[in-house]
């Protein structure tokens, strides 16, 4: 028996701008749909305008958003689209465009409102496409999934190349490529080349706009979209094409119930069998030539008998400058005036201004409707099975005109160019139908658009479907997986997407294998076999003297051997490279498939080349490796054809712990001066046991004690920093990028004791030195990878020497000055141990190790704050409980702070435990080498085999750690769901064993200190729509090298 579905209702909010109550028809028809499901659904829309909803008495609150789009401007607006002529381009109706967007900043504010404001903060937004820029930015700042609602198919996006044009900004309307001239698919689509230069003058207009209201982030632009897309219309109407999931046809999405005929219009339409209905929308004021020859192609089709009856649907706004006094002879010699159609005198002319639509459509005796073929008008002529005459006049309009003659339901007529005569003759045309094709059409049409229309419930699934995947795709803000309906080529690059890499693959080869046969083949036959055997007795005889002679009088030799000449001699050594680079490839191919570690899983590639692997590393991708490929193949992964990656819990405390591996010659080309090692990349254990023996003292309790005023005094710095910030800021409340400030603050602590003095960079920006010292370490980290890099000549050294006269002068000034005795920093530690050590410590050890401490202590410490608050702000309970801890012991904003104090503070501690446990700053897992043959997991490694100790995954193994994927800081203070409080064997933040990280205790120090004094002094608070995005270069870091929080002056 299959399980009862459980219901889960959500705030869905609607919206509908600018763009008059067509557009938002459809929007609320889908909120009746989802509310009667049981979901609480919102309406935003602008002032005058709250009245769209009073239909739908399922919205429970409708919100208001700024004043509407005043009349004159409106009128203006739809003024400029009857006018304009496709075939002038975009240029000329540009100005809409401007009108539309300039209401994005009150949209977009008043949105914000909401999604701050937990009362009113949708699940998801369903929005009309005027109002489709500001919906995006809700997603992207606030991470709410949306849809977005068109009346046809959008422009730019999903295009297919059978489709000329954009549609709705086409010069000649033509649906399709099938029956269009080369000349006609041309013109549409030279459309947008022509109007590049209005479109880029828009683009910055609207760029600026978004600036000065704060919002700097981009909006998506791609040929798929990356959220829902409903399209009020279906095929049939539109040309079939193909779709990406997340782009659907849901249309006609009409309401299952309208208003009925009253006795007027029931009276009228049973007294003329033969009615023509005319409607051309609320906002076409024809001209009165226009007017004039509409009426005047009436009273022909009257006369002549086609029709006997028409009912006008004309609102009061389109009667205004017409002239009523313009007349109109009948048949039998009688007039009729404009004035005396509007007075309702002529039996045959009902004008009305408002009707019915629906129901006059439903009627049999409606046998032709005259419409300016907007969406909505489309959907309910083909609803209710209507043929139609079409005059568009803007956007779809036009689309539609096309679209509808394509269908067979009817016949279109041009703006610009309809006369009456031409009108009559068409309104006979559908009303004779002499073929009957017209009526079939409408039938078929009719049947397809009564099915169709059933998919607004289908658009209501799809919103609660794209909102369950939306909220267990993330957990506190990171992204899981992508959207379920996303296709993968949206998140790959172009090349791979299509398969370029491939296709030029294979050209390559072929190309290759091709122009060496063609070149070999000739070559031999040019080559006699003189040559051949006097190459083959030298190199015989150069074999058996050990190549004992000169190797230039060899060369002589050689090249001075009667009946050979250079070009044979490079032929026969371009032959030889060719056979040594088979055999090395061969070689890789045979150990890849049959060598000591074939039998390991991975990816099959992998086991050949370095190359994908490398790939990640260097695009920092390698700490997604070492989640995703555990999962994929197993706890021991072939990732290279001589690495292994080990996730397996014991095996890696083998490796760490109990054998203590060797460093992998990896660590050797992080060294900036390749004879010179630092305590991070020695691989020798004497070497290093010495070195750390040398620098321990540096290290200890006591000497980290005596750093700490250097780093309350770095400390001060930020503070007096965010104290401006929120004096400056409206309300006293700032937002602050904790990525940029923390990595500034963890910089200055290291270089006060590590430079000799602070970088100040907290208050003055960058320094010369850090620059380099980044630029050179990861740059020396790509080295690493690409080793081939280092040769290339315009690519700059892994030495800078500007770099180190800057380091050289720190050095002298330190020597001179009195601060060695007064400020026994660890640059004063290192001068000493080199005075003490000259031969084991020299000078450049001293610059080396200034480095790794200025580059290790600085980025990683900085991640861990980041990722600390970001947690903490994610959780208002935890960070509550935090806030008072901290305050408890530091009463005042500006009590003094100690580091005995904030080690005795176990809340704090088991944040910080936490936050390492869940982003370790060493994602990518600690490189070792085994010198001998070893078992680890049930696996025999040969010697010489590099094995990844993967300890990212055991801080995330819900074996060790229960609900491992949350932020549980109380898992360290006791007992939690059954595991114990203690450290674990798991547990890998700062290394272990002989190589736990030297500044473990100093690392603690600031980030206690830091943290401590932060919470004592500031009130923090979440600011949305940040990313969290990762990725490892070195050490974890933020992708986006940005993330705002929140602050103001403690309360």
């Amino acid at each position: 028996m299959a399980a009862p579905e459980t219901f889960h209702k959500r705030r869905i909010l609607l919206v509908s701008t600018v763009g008059g109550f067509t557009h938002a028809a459809p929007v609320l028809e889908l909120g009746s749909v989802l509310a009667a499901r049981g979901h609480e659904v919102h309406f935003g829309t602008n002032t005058g305008q709250e009245h769209w909803a009073s239909a739908y008495p399922s919205i429970s609150r409708i919100h208001s958003f700024g004043p509407a789009i005043p009349d004159d401007k409106a009128e203006q607006h739809y003024t400029r689209m009857r006018q304009w002529r496709p075939s002038d381009g975009v240029g000329s109706i540009m100005q809409s465009k401007y009108l539309f967007d300039s209401y994005w900043p009150d949209t977009y504010f008043h949105l914000r409102e909401l999604m701050l404001d937990p009362d009113t903060r949708p699940d998801m937004i369903v929005a009309d496409f005027f109002v489709d820029a500001a919906a995006k930015d809700m997603m992207i700042e606030f991470g709410v999934p949306i849809a977005i609602m068109w009346p046809q198919m959008p422009y730019l996006l999903a295009p297919v190349s059978y489709i000329p044009g954009q549609p709705g900004f086409q010069v000649d309307f033509t649906p399709t490529s099938e029956r269009a001239s080369i000349w006609s698919r041309i013109r549409n689509e030279m459309v947008l080349i022509w109007a590049l230069p209005h479109i880029m003058a828009w683009t910055r207009w609207f760029k600026e706009l978004r600036k000065r209201q704060g919002v700097h982030h981009a909006l998506p632009v791609a040929r798929k979209p990356n959220h829902l897309v409903f399209i009020n219309s279906f095929f049939g109407l539109e040309p079939p094409k193909d779709l990406p999931p997340l782009m659907l046809p849901v249309g006609p999405i009409l309401s299952d119930e309208f208003a009925g005929l009253d006795d007027m219009y029931l009276d009228f339409l049973e007294s003329h069998n033969k009615t023509v209905y005319i409607a051309l929308g609320t906002h076409i004021v024809l001209p009165d030539e226009d007017l004039v020859k509409l009426i005047r192609g009436l009273v022909m089709s009257l006369d002549m008998g086609h029709i006997n009856g028409v009912i006008w649907s004309m609102p009061a706004a389109a009667r205004r400058y017409a002239d009523t006094t313009a007349s109109f002879e009948r048949k039998g010699g009688s007039n009729l005036t404009v004035g005396s159609i509007f007075n309702g005198s002529h039996s045959e002319l009902l004008l009305t201004s408002f009707a019915p639509q629906r129901a006059i459509l439903e009627h049999t005796n409606t046998r032709v409707y005259l419409t300016h073929g907007g969406g909505s008008s489309a959907n309910e002529a083909l609803f209710h099975g209507t043929p139609v005459l079409v005059i568009g006049y803007f956007f779809d309009q036009l689309s539609n005109s096309a679209r509808l003659v394509e269908a067979g339901v009817g016949l279109a007529m041009d703006k610009f160019d309809f006369t009456p005569e031409g009108m009559t003759s068409r309104i006979c045309a559908i009303v004779v139908d002499p073929e009957g094709n017209i009526a079939r059409n409408v039938e078929r049409m009719k049947r397809i658009a009564r099915v169709a229309s059933r998919r607004k419930h289908f658009a209501a699934d799809m919103v609660e479907e794209v909102i369950h995947d939306h909220e267990l795709r993330f957990r506190r803000g990171q992204e899981l997986r992508p959207v379920h309906l996303q296709t993968a080529d949206m998140r790959m690059p172009i090349w791979k997407a299509r398969n370029w890499d491939l296709w030029a693959t294979s050209v390559l080869l072929a190309t290759m294998t091709g122009t060496a046969c063609f070149l070999g083949v000739g070559y031999i036959r040019r080559l006699d076999s003189k040559s051949f055997k006097q190459v083959m007795e030298m190199l015989r005889k150069a074999q058996c003297e050990n190549f004992s002679m000169d190797s230039s009088n060899s060369s002589n030799v050689m090249l001075g051997k009667p009946g050979l000449d250079l070009k044979t001699a490079a032929t026969v050594f371009g032959l030889l490279a060719l056979v040594y680079y088979g055999i090395e490839i061969s070689k890789a191919v045979w150990i890849g498939l049959t060598g000591p570690l074939s039998k390991v899983p991975g990816p099959w590639l992998n086991r050949f080349t370095a190359v994908p692997w490398k790939l990640k590393v260097i695009t920092g991708k390698s700490g997604k490796m070492c989640l995703e490929y555990p999962k994929k193949y197993g706890e021991i992964v072939r990732i290279a054809p001589n690495v292994v990656m080990i996730s397996n819990k014991e095996a890696v405390h083998q490796i760490v712990v109990e054998k203590d591996l060797r460093k992998s010659a990896a660590y050797e080309k992080f060294r900036q001066d390749k004879d010179i090692a630092t305590i991070f990349t020695i691989r020798d254990r004497a070497e290093y046991r010495t070195r750390r023996r040398l620098l321990s003292h540096g290290f200890s309790v006591s000497y980290i004690k005596g750093l700490e005023p250097m780093m309350l005094g770095c400390i001060k710095d930020l503070e007096e920093v965010i104290d401006e910030r929120c004096v400056a800021a409206a309300g006293g409340e700032a937002e602050i990028d904790i990525w940029h400030l923390f990595g500034c603050l963890t910089s200055d602590v290291m270089s006060e004791t590590s430079f000799g003095g602070s970088f100040k960079l907290v208050k003055n920006g960058e320094h010369p030195i850090r620059l380099k010292m980044s630029q050179n370490f990861r740059r020396n980290a790509v080295y690493q990878t690409l080793p081939f890099l280092r040769w290339i000549p315009f690519l700059p050294k892994s030495q800078d020497p500007k770099l180190k006269r800057l380091v050289d002068e720190v050095i002298a000034r330190r020597r001179t000055s009195q601060d060695k005795i007064a400020k026994p920093d660890i640059l004063q530690l290192l001068l000493d141990t080199h005075d003490q050590n000259p031969e084991d410590f020299s000078d450049k050890v001293v610059i080396a190790e200034m480095f790794l401490f200025m580059l290790a202590g600085g980025e990683t410490a900085a991640t861990t704050l980041i990722f600390a608050f970001i947690f903490l702000l994610d959780d208002p309970v935890r960070y509550k409980r935090l806030i008072e801890e901290i305050r408890q012991v530091f009463p005042d904003a500006s009590s003094p702070v100690t580091n005995e104090e904030t080690a005795n503070l176990p809340f704090l501690n088991a944040v910080l435990k936490e936050t390492l446990r869940l982003r370790a700053p060493a994602a990518s897992g600690l490189q070792r080498q085994t010198d001998e043959d070893i078992v680890l997991a049930g696996h025999l490694f040969p010697a010489g085999t590099a094995i990844t100790a993967n300890t990212f995954p055991l801080h995330l193994d819900e074996r060790e750690w229960p609900d491992a994927d949350d932020f549980v800081p109380e898992r360290w203070l006791s007992d939690y769901k059954g595991m114990p409080a203690a450290e674990k064997m798991s547990y890998y933040p700062f290394s272990a064993a002989s190589r736990n990280c030297i500044g473990k205790q100093f690392a603690w120090n600031e980030l206690r200190l830091t943290m401590a004094s932060l919470l004592r002094r500031y009130d923090f608070f979440f600011v949305p729509g940040q990313s969290r995005e990762t990725m490892v270069l070195v050490s974890l870091q933020l992708k986006s090298n940005k993330y705002l929080i929140g602050v103001r002056p403690r309360a």
